[in-house]
């Protein structure tokens, strides 16, 4: 009997390996380093696809670790973002499988299976104090003073927010009128679901406040149960970006989170109308152009520090005559230094901060 080659099924239906080239981006960078935050219903750190890569967080109530996964839910954004998948070619292979998954789940005393809103603003803290340079937020609802701040903060300490824009027809956003929040907000990085086609799924929600599409629809994601499950929606599309924000914080550990979205807009395959659409928002997700393309001006993928040499170019070692010298260029530059900063302290004046010049403001200011 001839020997016929394994195929996976789970990985196998994982098209958006192949649409966004994730074996091209992982040779570029995996996300090491990054931490993501997953607020959500809990994630099941034990499943095989994610073993070694879920962090202990925290419950709702900010006790616990955040492993149980009370909606199954969480589990499945969280697997899209950094699942490893398992045994070389199997289960899921998230956008950045190196990064690192920190879970804020359910409360362990809560009689529903999310989180419930009121806690949320204090999970979001909990997520910038404890390292997150991204927040995955896929859910969706109606707004409130307490959200807003927590997300503002979040924000001014250089964190990427991500967010579903909503699915039509969930439960608790009749009225809504559009975009849910917190994906309303205002520098949040609202994001729907396309199918493989590269189409908006219908469930997605849209409006004048999108951001980028991404894949969504009809995805095997891993379970809370520890096998998977295949479903549609913007949740989805929020891991996948998330995934993708991780990869570029790894690879260009100096880019601010503004620059970061700026190189993700910029870089996107528009669709839709021309320019910024409704369902589009700048275009579809394209993380290997954004990788290839980098930051605008030049900032190196990681800090350059060059030691001074030991010897004179000659080989011979330096002697009293250079370190003379060395001292006396150290002495005034040590001088003009203080000459400059008493100068610029003269003539500063406040700048307020500003979006990238190569990204459209309104992205930091969207219309309600």
């Amino acid at each position: 009997m001839p020997n016929v080659a394994w195929s996976d099924p789970v990985r196998d239906a994982q098209w958006y390996v192949s649409t966004l080239h994730l074996a091209d981006v992982h040779a570029i960078g995996r996300g090491s380093g990054i931490t993501v935050a997953v607020i959500d219903s809990g994630v099941n750190g034990a499943h095989q696809d994610l073993t070694g890569t879920v962090l202990q967080g925290a419950d709702a109530d900010l006790a616990g670790i955040g492993w149980t996964d009370g909606g199954d839910h969480g589990t499945g954004v969280a697997s899209l973002i950094a699942g490893h998948g398992h045994g070389g070619s199997d289960g899921i292979l998230g956008v950045a499988p190196d990064a690192r998954i920190l879970p804020i789940g359910r409360s362990t005393s809560a009689l529903d299976r999310g989180m419930p809103s009121t806690r949320i603003p204090a999970a979001i803290d909990y997520a910038v104090q404890h390292g997150a340079k991204v927040i995955t937020l896929a859910f969706g609802g109606v707004a409130f003073g307490e959200l807003e701040g927590a997300v503002q903060r979040a924000q001014a300490a250089d964190v990427v927010i991500v967010a579903g824009t909503g699915n039509v027809g969930d439960p608790g956003t009749e009225g809504i009128g559009g975009i849910n929040y917190p994906a309303k907000y205002p520098g949040v990085v609202a994001v729907t679901a396309t199918g493989r086609d590269g189409t908006v799924d219908p469930i997605s929600v849209t409006g004048a406040g999108v951001v980028l599409a991404a894949p969504g629809a009809d995805l095997y994601v891993a379970s809370s149960t520890g096998g998977y499950r295949r479903t549609s929606g913007t949740s989805l599309a929020t891991g996948v970006v998330a995934g993708a924000v991780a990869v570029l914080r790894a690879r260009f550990p100096r880019l601010s989170a503004r620059d970061t979205v700026a190189l993700l807009t910029a870089t996107a395959v528009d669709r839709g109308a021309p320019g910024r659409a409704a369902q589009y928002g700048f275009g579809g997700l394209d993380l290997l152009a954004a990788l290839r393309r980098g930051p605008a001006d030049g900032t190196p993928t990681v800090p350059v520090f060059s030691a001074a040499p030991s010897a004179s170019p000659g080989g011979a070692p330096a002697g009293p005559w250079t370190t003379v010298v060395l001292v006396a260029i150290v002495v005034v530059l040590v001088a003009w230094g203080a000459l400059v900063v008493l100068v610029l302290r003269r003539r500063r004046r406040v700048i307020p901060p500003g979006p990238p010049s190569d990204v459209p403001p309104d992205i930091f200011h969207r219309p309600n």
